[in-house]
């Protein structure tokens, strides 16, 4: 249950958002890493 008038469950659903936000960053770089951008002058 998420309550912002009584703040129940505000905490964990801020920890899963930035969990979820750090693994999709985390995948984005590895896959950037893995298919680097072409250059050409």
């Amino acid at each position: 249950m998420l309550s912002t008038a009584t703040r129940v469950g505000v905490t964990e659903v801020l920890r899963a958002t930035m969990t979820a936000i750090k693994a999709r960053r985390a995948q984005e770089s590895a896959e950037s890493a893995a298919n680097p951008a072409q250059w050409a002058p």
